[in-house]
């Protein structure tokens, strides 16, 4: 089969997009090994990775690597995150999963990320903890998108080996994100302006700690977009 014959959703299309032409990449949490597969079939990687933690979703893995003829390119893991990636691996993605899930990954195996030059995340939600993790272990973020989705909005985050520091207004935003402030950026966070004034509508007492720090929120939002 060729890449034709394989759609990629939005997001996933916008994850494959922002994978560097590689040599090896390993895809953590598969989800059927969409990503890896086109991503081989387009010669974008010459080798990867699809590794899942639980045995129904590696099943899956196996099925659509075998249907897409790629055995031979793309290898199914069945695997805790980060415990088994091969040697020969130099991008993983992580997406589709929870922020702290996501630092917690790579936390735990921090050592296996030696021979690794890029990272691209896919947080679902607690971006600001995905990108104070990478500050903290040598990761600096290169690039970063925003995409809707479904009435959702994903922020996809590319990192490669090298230090720098970020304001407190670029880890909650997003470096990238913060100064192209494209036009989903700015619906994400109007969205959410509005539903944290909602929010503050309902409570009674205006000198709460909680109303208090929603109304900061509020300011934060209000001053970046």
């Amino acid at each position: 089969m060729t890449i034709d014959s394989l759609k990629l959703s939005k997001r996933l299309q916008a994850i494959y997009d922002i994978v560097p032409q590689s040599n090896v990449l390993a895809d953590i949490g598969s989800d059927h090994a969409l990503l890896p597969i086109a991503l081989v079939l387009s010669g974008k990687v010459t080798r990867a990775y699809a590794s899942e933690i639980n045995e129904g979703p590696y099943e899956a893995t196996v099925k659509n690597i075998a249907k897409y003829g790629v055995s031979n390119y793309v290898s199914a893991v069945l695997s805790d995150g980060l415990s088994n990636l091969e040697k020969d691996v130099n991008t993983v993605s992580i997406c589709g999963m929870g922020g702290s899930l996501i630092v917690d990954i790579l936390d735990r195996n921090k050592a296996k990320l030696d021979n690794v030059d890029t990272l691209v995340l896919g947080p679902n939600n607690n971006e600001e903890t995905v990108r104070i993790w990478l500050m903290n272990n040598g990761f600096e973020i290169a690039f970063e998108k925003i995409v809707e989705e479904d009435g959702h909005f994903y922020e996809i985050i590319k990192a490669c080996k090298g230090f720098k520091a970020y304001t407190r207004d670029e880890l909650f935003f997003g470096p990238v994100l913060l100064r192209e402030k494209n036009e989903a950026f700015i619906r994400k966070w109007s969205n959410q302006r509005d539903h944290l004034l909602k929010v503050m509508n309902n409570i009674n007492d205006k000198k709460s700690s909680n109303y208090c720090m929603l109304e900061l929120m509020v300011n934060l939002i209000n001053k970046n977009i």
